[in-house]
C-alpha cells in the first residue's frame, strides 16, 4: 500500500511542474482534501505568494529518511488565536487539517513568544519553493521550520513570501518574528489545482 500510495505521489508531481490555480468565492481556499491515499493542501509559492497546491502520501514514511542536501525549506506561518484572518491555509477551528495542526498549535503554545499564544493559534500558512519548468530543480523532501510571532500587529499582516519573511523589512528579519528549525523533512510535492478539487474536504 506505501509503495502504491509513493507511486501515485510521484506521478502527481511529474505531472505538476508548472501549478495549476484556481479560484474561490469568499477567500483563499483553506484546507486539506482527500483524494485516493494522499491529503492536498493549499501553500503559498515563496517568489510570488500566489496559491500552489501540496500532495502528501498519507502512508510516506515520516520522519523521511533522506540526505539532508535534498531537503529544501518549508515555512509554516502559525497566527496567534487573536489574528483576524479566516482563510488560513489550514484553520484550526473548525480543524481542517488535523493530521497536523495540532502539532503546530503545541510548538506554539510552547514557545509562546511574548505571551500571543496564551489562548492557542488560529491556524498557520504554508510556504515553499515551488518548482519551476521541466528540467529545472526540484526536490520532493521539505523540512519544517515554524513561524512564530513575537509582535502582535505583524500578526495582522499576511506574510506570503520569503520576502516577507527575510526581506529587509520581513518579520523575522526585523524581529517581529522567530524562526524554529525542527530538523525535521517530510515527503510533498507540488500538483494542479485541479487534484485539489477532485478531493473530498476534510471535515
Amino acid at each position: 500500500m506505501r509503495c502504491k500510495a509513493i507511486l501515485l505521489f510521484l506521478a502527481l508531481a511529474a505531472a505538476a511542474l508548472v501549478p495549476g490555480r484556481v479560484g474561490h468565492a469568499g477567500g483563499l481556499p483553506s484546507g486539506e482534501r482527500q483524494i485516493g491515499q494522499a491529503l492536498v493542501e493549499p501553500a503559498f509559492d515563496d517568489m510570488t505568494g500566489g496559491i500552489i497546491y501540496l500532495l502528501t502520501p498519507t502512508h510516506a514514511p515520516f520522519p523521511v529518511n533522506a540526505n539532508e542536501r535534498s531537503w529544501e525549506p518549508i515555512y509554516n506561518v502559525v497566527y496567534p488565536a487573536s489574528s483576524s484572518f479566516e482563510d488560513l491555509n489550514c484553520m484550526m477551528a473548525p480543524d481542517n487539517c488535523p493530521d497536523h495542526n495540532g502539532e503546530l498549535d503545541e510548538i506554539a503554545r510552547s514557545l509562546n513568544p511574548n505571551h500571543l499564544y496564551d489562548n492557542g493559534s488560529k491556524g498557520h500558512d504554508h510556504i515553499l519553493h515551488a518548482p519551476g519548468p521541466p528540467g529545472s530543480e526540484f526536490n520532493v523532501n521539505w523540512e519544517i521550520h515554524v513561524i512564530l510571532f513575537t509582535d502582535a500587529q505583524a500578526a495582522q499582516q499576511r506574510v506570503r513570501t520569503l520576502d516577507d519573511l527575510f526581506g529587509p523589512n520581513g518579520v523575522v528579519t526585523t524581529g517581529k518574528a522567530i524562526d524554529v528549525d525542527t530538523e525535521t523533512a517530510f515527503l510533498c510535492a507540488v500538483v494542479p489545482a485541479r487534484v485539489y478539487l477532485r478531493g473530498a474536504p476534510i471535515r
